[in-house]
């Protein structure tokens, strides 16, 4: 059984899969195999010219991806505690090193990213101390 969200004023929870349908697209996000809700989204962005593609969640600063062709450039995740990222080259908003690895399948207007994120800590721009990268996926499928 799957659970469905959709977005009016909020997101409104419906059974055990967190799986949410905005005004316009849908999206799920599971980190660390916990579903997260983003109760502040309004629906799914997306941009996408010759050299990137662009993946975000609306109203909210987390919650994008960044596609170069079909490799994964930036992962930015909200847990609604911490802030996970995945950032290869280390070139977007890091000082230090993070782990981790991200790997895209894309079918018509529907993206799935999947891999390894580090828990990432914004004041200081590195991984937070002591964490390690843990699974994730982002399945996005643009209006």
């Amino acid at each position: 059984m799957k659970k469905t969200l959709i977005a009016v004023a909020a997101l409104i929870a419906t059974s055990p899969m967190a799986i949410a349908h905005a005004q316009f697209g849908s999206y799920k996000i599971t980190i660390n195999g916990q579903n997260v809700n983003v109760p502040m989204s309004t629906g799914v962005s997306c941009e996408v010219s010759a050299n990137k593609t662009t993946l975000a969640l609306r109203d909210v600063t987390s919650n994008k991806a960044w596609l170069t062709g079909s490799q994964v450039t930036l992962v930015d995740l909200d847990d609604g505690s911490s802030i996970y990222m995945f950032d290869p080259d280390q070139t977007h908003f890091e000082t230090s090193p993070l782990g981790g690895d991200a790997s895209v399948t894309h079918s018509g207007n529907s993206y799935q990213i999947t891999g390894h994120i580090q828990r990432y800590d914004g004041f200081s721009r590195k991984a937070q101390a002591g964490s390690s990268p843990v699974p994730f996926e982002f399945d996005v499928t643009c209006p």
